[in-house]
């Protein structure tokens, strides 16, 4: 039985340090990683200065990028208010433009009536002026047509008289003469 009994607490033995043996393992693991881990600790530390500081640099730059993007939005906001204001001074300019061009198209119709109005007096004149042209000819012609018809009895009694002093003139040289 002794050797039964040994050979259990052998047995016995065996399990519990199989047991204990691996917990130790990774215990003294654990231990030996924090302790490579404090050792490695500078070059850790220097990589993550080197991620600081590339994170730094990228966050400095998109800073900036904001920072240009914001100036070229004000920029771009100004730009707009100016073109705004241009449009706004450009609407009210087309609008006095159309006032006027209202204003210049009723006097360009008051114009053209009073041309009508001028046109219509002109050609009344017109006629006017050949009526009196055509009554002056009329008066010149029978102005002419009485002083040819005057010149033409006076011409007529003069040779009727001529004749008839030939004629009284023949008769008495003929009575004469007999």
């Amino acid at each position: 039985m002794n050797h039964n009994r040994t050979r259990l607490v052998a047995a016995l033995l065996a399990a519990v340090i199989g047991i204990v043996y691996p917990a130790t393992a990774v215990v003294q693991a654990g231990v030996m990683d924090r302790i490579k881990d404090i050792y490695d600790a500078p070059e850790k530390v220097e990589e993550l200065q080197d991620k600081y500081v590339e994170t730094r640099e990228l966050i400095e730059e998109q800073q900036e990028l904001l920072l240009e993007q914001a100036k070229n939005l004000a920029e771009a906001r100004q730009q707009a208010e100016q073109y705004a204001i241009k449009q706004d001074e450009l609407m009210a300019e087309n609008e006095q433009f159309r006032d006027e061009n209202a204003q210049l198209a009723e006097r360009n119709d008051m114009l053209a009536s009073r041309n009508d109005a001028l046109s219509g007096e002109l050609e009344a004149m017109r006629k006017e002026r050949e009526e009196r042209a055509s009554l002056t000819r009329k008066l010149i012609v029978m102005g002419a047509t009485a002083a040819a018809l005057l010149v033409g009895y006076f011409a007529a009694i003069r040779i009727w008289r001529i004749a008839v002093w030939r004629r009284q003139r023949l008769q008495e040289k003929g009575s004469s003469a007999s």
